[in-house]
């Protein structure tokens, strides 16, 4: 041990006797450009102080919430095993199994948890190697990955609205009647995550760092490609025609649907392995451009007509089609005041949905449009001069508070929300 100390050192003085001063002003650089970026970030984190103690705020309201609940449904203490049982519902048992096990349930012949990409479940395996306990271990990575997005997106869209408006975005983002899906162990949190941090990279004009985002974005969600479309939308208006390297970086973004798509063939011989798994075991049909206008007037006309008065009815038939047509007609309504990168990314992910043959947690993904919320908190709270909006503001929260804490209820026993 004595004689490898010696050795160490030994190499650690030639080292500096050879590369002398070089050495030393490059370690120096170094050091200095950790020391800025982290000035920096200290920087942002202060910018951002109180829209983190209001993010917190909910955090703390929503676990307190779980925790009264369960008790008064099961009748009994709580204690920590049982309480984090409440959460294993739905898609979570999925990616944790898949972080327990790999995709290895065999459903009917078919790897039915091949549907699910593999970045979720992957960094819930990496945690869980240092926790051991596979639902912690995504409740701590929900609650990060959603506190440092609602972080990322306040400092984006305070660069093109000011902070008033950033802040009542991500405070309305956060109240919406599905955002308890970015506590709980689904991929809403670290895809929100990374969307707010491609919008952040591609505003500050660093685009090989949005399209690694936009990378890890379509390894964590198929949609997640879609980022294509807003990434050449902020590349024209910067470079308009003119061709550079920067244009090439695109096509990273479709690699991480190009890594979920081999691991489709290395684990059931079939790139598109989920497609046929996703019709015959999930009830997802097929998307097509002709479902926009067919199930559109389906849409609308259940949520006028429908004679289903059970909480599933009312679920399928009136709150699917009303938050899916009332995030279209807010899109259209206020594209004028969005920057055009933000539209086409509300607009394709909007039209993805619509295109789908049957309309199920549309609600949900609706959650991770940001732009439509940017409309709402750009018409109901800007202008503070103006009481009628701020009380339709005041009136809106107040009834997407009440469905999200009706949402969670449902969640937490067993019964349908937004699959």
């Amino acid at each position: 041990m004595v004689g490898n100390r010696i050795y160490i050192k030994s190499l650690s003085i030639g080292f500096f006797l050879v590369l002398g001063n070089e050495a030393m002003s490059y370690i120096h650089g170094y050091l200095v450009h950790i020391k800025r970026n982290w000035s920096i970030v200290i920087t942002k984190l202060c910018e951002s102080s109180h829209i983190i103690f209001f993010l917190v705020i909910i955090k703390v309201l929503f676990f307190g919430f779980g925790y009264f609940f369960y008790i008064l449904h099961t009748n009994s203490a709580v204690n920590i095993h049982p309480f984090l049982s409440i959460f294993y519902r739905w898609d979570v048992r999925h990616y944790l199994t898949i972080a327990e096990r790999g995709y290895t349930v065999l459903e009917n012949g078919a790897l039915i948890h091949v549907v699910f990409p593999p970045l979720w479940p992957l960094l819930i395996y990496l945690v869980n190697s240092i926790f051991h306990n596979t639902m912690l271990s995504g409740l701590l990575l929900a609650n990060l990955f959603s506190l440092l997005g609602g972080i990322v997106l306040y400092l984006v869209l305070k660069k093109d609205y000011g902070a008033k408006v950033a802040f009542h975005s991500t405070l309305l983002l956060f109240i919406f009647p599905t955002a308890f899906y970015l506590h709980i162990p689904y991929t809403e949190a670290l895809f929100f995550f990374l969307i707010a941090s491609f919008f952040y990279a591609l505003r500050s004009h660093n685009f090989l760092l949005a399209t690694v985002f936009g990378f890890f974005a379509s390894t964590t969600r198929i949609v997640g490609f879609l980022l294509i479309v807003p990434y050449l939308v902020e590349y024209y208006s910067t470079y308009k025609f003119s061709m550079n390297k920067k244009f090439w970086y695109v096509f990273l973004i479709p690699g991480g649907f190009g890594v979920y798509l081999l691991l489709n063939y290395y684990l059931a011989g079939d790139y598109f392995a989920f497609i046929n798994i996703q019709r015959g075991h999930w009830t997802r049909k097929n998307t097509s451009f002709m479902n926009i206008p067919i199930r559109t007037f389906y849409s609308a006309k259940s949520l006028l007509f429908s004679r289903n008065f059970t909480t599933n009815g009312l679920l399928l038939d009136r709150v699917e089609p009303f938050f899916s047509l009332f995030a279209a007609i807010i899109l259209l309504i206020g594209r004028k005041i969005l920057r055009a990168s933000y539209f086409c990314y509300g607009m394709v992910n909007l039209v993805f949905l619509f295109s789908q043959s049957f309309w199920l947690s549309n609600t949900r993904y609706i959650l991770v449009i940001f732009p439509l919320f940017i409309i709402l908190a750009g018409y109901l709270f800007a202008d503070s001069t103006k009481n009628y909006r701020v009380v339709l503001g005041f009136c809106y929260a107040f009834f997407c508070i009440m469905l999200l804490s009706q949402f969670f209820s449902r969640f937490m026993i067993g019964h349908t929300t937004a699959l």
